[in-house]
């Protein structure tokens, strides 16, 4: 167990920028920094906001922002918990699912849509494929030549993303610094412009942060509670950190749920994130778990005190943006502090691009559009079963949802998990394709072995919109996303099937 003053030089060094990590080799903290300096450049930021985007937010009722992962969980939890009156509209892109696409272009007036493309890199698949199609469908619709004007781009300088907004004429290009990390970067432009462009107020945003940091100080330290908490469970064996969350917080549990998993889940350790929207099972929860409690100003959690005599607990409430802000730093300090105690750099992510690799070569070698690879056909029940009867007491089961987002899915695959859970005794998640590759698809393949992956995909997938620029269609690239990541998990030798 590490005492607290331990642990406090950890949280010291992570914000003197003076961080090492003897156990990880070639760490630089310059690398990863910028999410401490982030905060302090929001007033700068809003005044560049309000001399250049106002006539953008003018013309259009829609606002689609296209990207995956941190680098946009952040930003939906600033505009869509307490924004209010939200005008314009906002969707979020981040499949590749041709159902899910086709179902959000149903809900727009793409005359009057205007596109944020987030990409620190400016090559993630995703991205660069939904912008490519979005863009022709303006081309197409609108009968509009460059229809660039309706297009702002988030990125690093002289990425592919930068050149091609240039090339393509974008209304702006908001270039962030080298030193952020997706899921550490909500207070940068990848965060800040869209709550801008739903009117949040960025003061609020900036103050929450900087409190935070501030507070490191101050004898009622909540980042080092926090962490504390979280690494006294892991170091006694409890690696499930069950988040029971508010319907108005739920955002801001996924985007701790990427944030933990992509984080923490590598070199065989890891802490396994569990969202819960509402007490099912809650007494019955597994000897390895602790829980947080996500409340906002108008929750009961009724039969919290079930899980409070169970199982170690810490309550969470946010009321107001500053609140927001000031614990999604806190848990960007905690999460690096964990990584620190833990031995591990908690600011790559090493086998996410391993799913990357093989998605390549899958979407070189398919010869067909609508199947998924013959090396991997549907499993027989009786496998599952063979897996199943493999689960320890410390394991847990991942249904990763290939089929679509729709309502009715999602329905009867949480509850399957819920019927899972209550039958094994363990916990049982849904992850939703492609945008868990770029969260917990690192935990599930850097983390420990205690996961059961199960696959559910249709036999022959839509694959009827080709990607313009690019010779294969997005149920390709979706069905070689599938592939990729369960060729990844066998390899690392996963209990994986579909």
């Amino acid at each position: 167990m590490k005492n607290k003053t331990e642990i406090t030089q950890v949280l010291s060094k992570i914000i003197s920028k003076d961080l090492t990590i003897p156990e990880v080799n070639h760490f630089n903290f310059d690398d990863f920094k910028g999410f401490l300096d982030s905060p302090r450049k929001i007033s700068d930021d809003q005044i560049w906001y309000g001399k250049n985007l106002n006539a953008f937010i003018e013309n259009f009722d829609h606002i689609v922002l296209i990207g995956t992962g941190g680098s946009t969980l952040g930003a939906q939890c600033l505009v869509e918990i307490f924004a209010t009156d939200k005008v314009p509209t906002f969707y979020y892109a981040d499949t590749t699912n041709e159902y899910d696409i086709i179902e959000l272009n149903k809900k727009l007036d793409l005359s009057k849509t205007g596109f944020i493309i987030a990409s620190k890199s400016g090559t993630t698949v995703e991205v660069l494929s939904l912008f490519e199609y979005f863009y022709n469908k303006l081309i197409m619709n609108t009968s509009q030549k460059y229809p660039g004007n309706q297009f702002i781009a988030i990125t690093e300088s002289a990425s592919n993303l930068d050149i091609i907004a240039k090339e393509r004429r974008f209304y702006s290009v908001i270039n962030t610094d080298t030193d952020l990390v997706g899921r550490y970067s909500v207070f940068s432009p990848f965060g800040t412009c869209l709550a801008f462009i739903a009117g949040v107020s960025l003061n609020n945003i900036a103050e929450g942060a900087m409190s935070c940091l501030r507070s490191a100080d101050s004898k009622n330290n909540q980042i080092l509670e926090l962490t504390q908490f979280i690494f006294d469970a892991f170091e006694s064996g409890k690696d499930k950190l069950v988040i029971v969350t508010s319907k108005k917080l739920h955002v801001f549990a996924m985007w701790i749920d990427q944030l933990i998993a992509e984080s923490l889940g590598k070199n065989g350790k890891g802490i396994i994130p569990v969202l819960k929207g509402d007490l099912f099972n809650i007494e019955s929860l597994t000897e390895d778990s602790i829980v947080i409690f996500l409340k906002d100003n108008e929750t009961d959690f009724i039969e919290e005190n079930v899980a409070m005599e169970l199982h170690p607990h810490l309550d969470l409430t946010i009321s107001d943006e500053i609140e927001l802000s000031f614990e999604m730093m806190k848990w960007q300090l905690a999460v690096a502090c964990l990584g620190v105690l833990m031995e591990i750099n908690p600011f790559n992510q090493p086998q996410v691009e391993i799913s990357k690799s093989f998605t390549n070569e899958f979407i070189q070698d398919l010869q067909s559009n609508d199947i998924f690879s013959n090396d991997y056909q549907i499993t027989s029940g009786d496998c599952i079963f063979e897996f199943f009867d493999s689960i320890n007491e410390n394991d847990y089961v991942c249904l990763l949802n290939y089929l679509n987002q729709s309502s009715e899915v999602l329905h009867i695959l949480n509850d399957m998990s819920n019927a899972i859970s209550n039958k094994l005794k363990i916990h049982c998640i849904v992850n939703n394709a492609p945008s868990y590759l770029h969260s917990t698809g690192q935990l599930h393949k850097g983390g420990p072995n205690q996961g059961v992956f199960i696959q559910f995909c249709f036999t022959e997938s839509q694959s009827n919109i080709l990607i313009p620029r690019n010779d294969y269609t997005f149920g390709k690239l979706f069905n070689a996303q599938a592939d990729g990541d369960l060729t990844a998990l066998i390899n690392l030798e996963r209990r994986a099937c579909r």
